[in-house]
């Protein structure tokens, strides 16, 4: 019977694990850093018919007088393309468009494949060279800041394979599924870190901040810090891969990822910017920029103008790539975060099932095992809890 329970790691997946744990648990979360929620920096919201389990987090939190929702011009999406912005997925008028009526007219008679294949190869069978090397690269650069030729479709964007599989095409699941409206996107007015410090206010002394943990003997549930050793029934990893692998020494399983840094830039005035969400940049035009959130159109500010900027290399060309892109001066301030994105290359589920073999008395949580989004880990941690408690 298990009375009390260990979580290594005090990110958004580790906080809402023990938030969901049974009031009689007795609970420690051990984060090493000094402040709660790992890298949960989210300037530009979530979506609120993708997001319900994060979505009904803050309604339980008490955090509904807080919610803040996207404009209408959020739903406009761009990709830069030969030197402009083009509407996205952009039927009319791009330099896709051809090709996406050419793919409309034809993808609903492509056979069906059920077996493994990467975003691209996914997409070219499907739906031709040109969409693929534009709409679904941008897909994968926008969730995963990857190359749609690494990452594995089924992994990456299980949705697409399962429509594939159920209604034979992606034309016929477009028109046969019922979709909901649109409801835009939610935020906090003290931004996504908002729900971090709520979650550590509920934990309150259970939450152990600045507190790393140097060893586990898993078998025992012996949890080893630089300040004790603790006993548990229960020992529940929400590390990131990387220090999972480090602390339980898993040298045969790697997880790849890749290093995204989001310059945060903010004008103490207002600067014109397109009327939208943002707009990503496909691989195949070379750019220093992944992509740009239009922080202040998607939730608007009438006293400042705020973007941010999606890259894995220099600070400083990316900046200038944007200013160039959108013909505006430099921003009056910056401010950088740094974060590991999760790929789920091909192969991806059978790393992640040799890994969970590897520590079968662990069990795990984390954005590096089946979706990268904040709604992922949270809607994790609870069917873990209601696994371990309710059988389900």
């Amino acid at each position: 019977m298990i009375k009390k329970i260990i979580i290594l790691g005090g990110g958004v997946s580790g906080l809402a694990c023990a938030y969901f744990l049974p009031k009689h648990i007795e609970k420690i979360i051990f984060e090493s850093e000094e402040k709660p929620g790992g890298l949960l920096y989210h300037p530009r919201g979530f979506a609120v018919t993708r997001s319900q389990d994060l979505y009904q987090l803050c309604l339980e939190l008490g955090l509904e007088s807080e919610m803040v929702f996207s404009a209408d011009a959020a739903k406009r999406r761009f990709v830069w393309m030969d030197g402009a912005l083009h509407a996205f997925p952009g039927v009319i008028g791009t330099p896709w468009s051809f090709a996406l009526f050419k793919m409309l007219m034809s993808e609903w008679k492509k056979p069906v494949v059920s077996s493994e294949e990467t975003i691209d190869q996914f997409a070219r069978r499907r739906c031709g060279e040109k969409i693929a090397s534009t709409l679904f690269d941008a897909m994968a650069v926008g969730v995963f800041g990857g190359d749609s030729q690494a990452l594995s479709c089924n992994a990456s964007f299980p949705s697409l394979k399962n429509a594939e599989l159920k209604y034979g095409s992606l034309t016929k699941a477009f028109f046969k599924k019922r979709r909901g409206k649109d409801r835009g996107l939610f935020s906090l007015k003290g931004g996504a870190e908002r729900l971090a410090h709520v979650l550590a206010e509920r934990l309150g002394e259970s939450l152990r901040l600045g507190e790393r943990v140097l060893r586990v003997e898993k078998k025992e549930g012996v949890v080893h810090t630089q300040k004790g050793t603790y006993e548990a029934d229960l020992v529940i990893s929400a590390l990131p891969v990387q220090a999972l692998r480090s602390l339980f020494d898993l040298k045969h399983v790697e997880i790849p990822h890749r290093t995204v840094y989001a310059i945060c830039c903010t004008y103490d005035k207002q600067i014109r910017l397109p009327q939208g969400f943002g707009y990503i940049v496909p691989r195949q035009q070379k750019s220093p920029i992944l992509g740009v959130s239009f922080d202040t159109q998607i939730f608007p500010d009438s006293l400042k103008t705020q973007f941010t900027i999606m890259t894995e290399g220099s600070i400083s060309k990316a900046i200038a790539c944007v200013e160039k892109h959108l013909g505006i001066p430099s921003p009056d301030y910056i401010r950088i975060s740094k974060g590991n994105i999760p790929q789920y290359t091909l192969g991806h589920e059978e790393r992640i099932c040799r890994l969970q073999a590897e520590i079968p008395e662990v069990p795990l949580l984390g954005n590096y095992l089946r979706d990268v989004s904040v709604n992922g880990c949270v809607r994790q941690a609870k069917e873990l809890v209601s696994h371990l408690f309710h059988g389900k």
